[in-house]
């Protein structure tokens, strides 16, 4: 899935936002996880297809720089350990996010949530 949407340089460049609504039948009732920004377009794409939410790095809106942190391999694989193991516990991506932020707090407000 992420191979679908995402790209290193820029994440709509393989699956523009219109084309998003062609993949409901996979999206519905799924949370989306990507190490990137998304564009405010893709993210509303989306949730509108039925995505029950979208955790991807938060763009950095007030020097206009997105992904302005750098992070370091453990911390991520750190971060998105907790994340996943936190889902498949069974917690809320909110409150996942949350467990991943406390156990790696140099990434915390690094990534954000987007819900319907």
């Amino acid at each position: 899935m992420s191979s679908l949407l995402l790209s290193a340089s820029t994440p709509t460049l393989l699956l523009p936002a219109p084309d998003v609504a062609a993949l409901s039948w996979l999206l519905r009732g799924k949370l989306v996880v990507a190490s990137a920004a998304l564009s405010s377009n893709l993210v509303a794409a989306l949730l509108a297809a039925g995505a029950s939410g979208v955790l991807c790095r938060a763009s950095n809106k007030s020097d206009g720089m997105r992904n302005a942190v750098q992070l370091s391999i453990d911390d991520c694989c750190t971060f998105f350990d907790v994340l996943y193991d936190a889902l498949l516990g069974g917690s809320r991506a909110l409150h996942a996010l949350h467990a991943a932020e406390a156990q790696v707090p140099q990434l915390a407000n690094v990534f954000t949530i987007y819900l319907p």
